[in-house]
């Protein structure tokens, strides 16, 4: 136990020879290094969150935090709480969301001659969080409050301070970055290495700093804020294991055995296996899945997935009402035969496309086996609820034209190896290439799902278009000037016209990894699932094309690829799970 393993090295320690005065001066050199350590963590990890590299805190947890304490209430006492943790003449780090939402409650309270000055405070806030387009609309709004003139000063700092943040500048806040992080590493390696006790025996010397690691480690891991032991949510483990057994204690009756859910599993059973698109299908309860009935469009049976999120409600005209707490929706996909790939050299052959690329041949029949496929891309806030934080580089509050991002937009900034962990722990997986496929053809063969000419694309995808071009899309884009998609960047998931299967945003928004190694077409599949049996590939398939290419490069059957650990705000996932069709554990392992 921790408190045996403290008493035994307790009890070592007294057997330490006493300190000399020249380890009394270290131990005080290291108390020293320890809190420059400390602040030079604190202001790394404010670079990092401003270039998108780490999460910043949730502003909900911050209020509630805020709610426990006694404030004033008048405008300057509150904003004389808030101005001195964004003052950018001493920086303070790790209080940045805490300034905001004390700025926010002065200018609520202020006179008309105070709100001027207050909402100076508000933009140097956001230009502290990395909201730099409503830094510079607060700071010009208040410019027009009255007294406003005396903030020119102070609104030329802010313009100044976020161009050092944007366009050829971004690579040298990254350099000063990577050097912080150098310098914390040298400066944790000091601390942690330091030698406060010191023994005759080697061996007891070993013992010390094993039994220190230990205590510290296990410390750590019952720690009820941070550990794995607690009601937590970790980035390096998803929900701790207190907040997962509270889980698993009730899933069982809202899923499967209580008795609305018995009631709506028979439903959906029966159904699916009266339909002639599931030929016959026989499905069993899934652990963890409940179902929310068949799209009035596909005919499709679709399920929430309950781990993820708040179970999805249709509306009366039998459409998802989505929010931002809601979970995965996944969709029973039928088995089924398809020709996947594409070719151009024979116009009456199967998947003729002239666009199609030497690696998307050659044309291969495959049939699976039926699968469920999430029906959206996977959201910000579906991945911050079970990874622990929101690593999008275009998360809540990025603006585009008229636009502003949110929790609903698709999560990005996801490596291959980050997906297939976090999926792991909810016992998911990416779909193979070939499911991929098959669901996004939804009984195609032409170019894209919604026909062989481009143009047919219109209200069904987002990509590189006219309406991005007008409003901040880079010059280096190819646009596709004939469509008015709205977005520059990635959209709210569901935006756009579903296709035959009832998917979404399988042409554009973000590409979508898949679990294959990236290898040719010659290669054989496993059957069921059609993954191909890619061996020592060092890259990994993504398909559907993004918000910012053209409409060639988002068709049905194009291939990309990037090395497992690559990350871009392009690039996103779409959950598949497991293809068991039979009652399962909550956390089965990927067949």
């Amino acid at each position: 136990s921790l408190a045996e393993h403290k008493a035994k090295l307790a009890e070592l320690r007294a057997t330490a020879k006493p300190q000399s005065a020249e380890q009394s001066k270290l131990e005080r050199e290291s108390h020293r290094k320890y809190a420059e350590l400390q602040a030079k963590q604190s202001e790394l990890t404010w670079r990092s969150r401003m270039l998108s590299l780490e999460a910043w805190p949730s502003e909900t947890v911050v209020e509630a935090e805020l709610l426990k304490e006694t404030l004033p209430t008048a405008a300057s006492a509150l904003n004389e709480l808030a101005w001195p943790l964004v003052d950018p003449d001493k920086l303070v780090y790790g209080q940045e969301v805490r300034a905001l939402l004390l700025a926010r409650r002065a200018v609520k309270a202020a006179s008309e001659s105070e709100r001027g000055g207050i909402r100076d405070s508000v933009g140097w806030a956001l230009f502290r969080l990395g909201r730099f387009d409503e830094a510079l609309a607060e700071e010009k709004t208040a410019l027009g409050e009255p007294g406003g003139d005396a903030l020119k000063d102070s609104a030329a700092k802010l313009e100044k301070a976020v161009s050092l943040w944007r366009g050829d500048e971004l690579s040298k806040r990254r350099e000063q970055r990577e050097a912080l992080s150098a310098a914390v590493d040298e400066l944790d390696h000091v601390v942690s290495a330091r030698q406060t006790f010191d023994y005759a025996d080697p061996e007891a010397r070993w013992w010390d700093v094993q039994l220190s690691k230990l205590v510290a480690a296990l410390e750590a891991l019952r720690d009820p804020k941070t550990g794995l032991m607690g009601d937590t949510l970790g980035e390096s483990f998803g929900w701790g294991v207190t907040k997962r057994y509270e889980f698993a204690k009730q899933i069982g009756g809202r899923s499967v055995d209580g008795a609305e859910a018995k009631k709506l599993w028979a439903d959906a059973i029966a159904s699916i296996k009266s339909s002639p698109k599931y030929g016959g299908l026989e499905l069993t309860p899934q652990l963890g899945l409940l179902p929310i009935g068949m799209d009035p469009d596909s005919g499709l049976w679709e399920f929430s997935h309950l781990q993820t999120g708040e179970a999805a409600v249709r509306g009366a005209d039998g459409k998802l009402e989505l929010t931002e707490a809601t979970g995965l929706v996944f969709v029973l996909i039928p088995g089924g035969t398809f020709w996947m790939g594409a070719q151009k050299t024979d116009e009456s052959g199967q998947n003729y496309d002239p666009g199609a690329q030497a690696n998307e041949s050659p044309v291969k029949e495959l049939t699976l086996g039926a699968y469920f496929l999430s029906k959206y891309e996977l959201t910000q806030g579906q991945w911050l609820r079970f990874a622990g934080r929101n690593p999008s580089g275009y998360g809540p509050g990025t603006k585009f034209g008229d636009k502003s991002c949110s929790l609903l937009n698709p999560v990005e900034q996801v490596s291959w190896t980050a997906c297939t962990d976090a999926l792991r722990r909810l016992g998911l997986v990416l779909p193979t290439e070939a499911q991929w496929e098959y669901g996004a053809r939804a009984g195609t063969e032409s170019a894209w799902w919604t026909g062989e000419e481009k143009e047919l694309i219109s209200g069904s995808a987002n990509l590189a278009d006219a309406y991005s071009k007008a409003n901040g899309g880079p010059s280096a884009w190819m646009y596709e000037d004939w469509l008015e998609d709205g977005s520059v960047a990635h959209s709210v998931v569901g935006s756009y016209r579903a296709n035959a299967f009832g998917l979404h945003d399988v042409i554009g928004n973000v590409w979508e990894w898949c679990r294959d190694g990236y290898g040719r077409y010659e290669l054989p599949t496993r059957a069921g699932d059609g993954e191909r049996m890619v061996i020592g590939s060092a890259n990994r398939v993504i398909r559907g094309g993004s918000f910012a290419i053209a409409a060639s490069n988002a068709r049905s059957a194009l291939r990309g690829s990037f090395t497992p650990e690559v990350q871009s705000s392009y690039l996103g996932l779409r959950p598949a799970r497991a293809s068991r069709l039979s009652a399962s554990p909550l956390h089965p392992g990927a067949k």
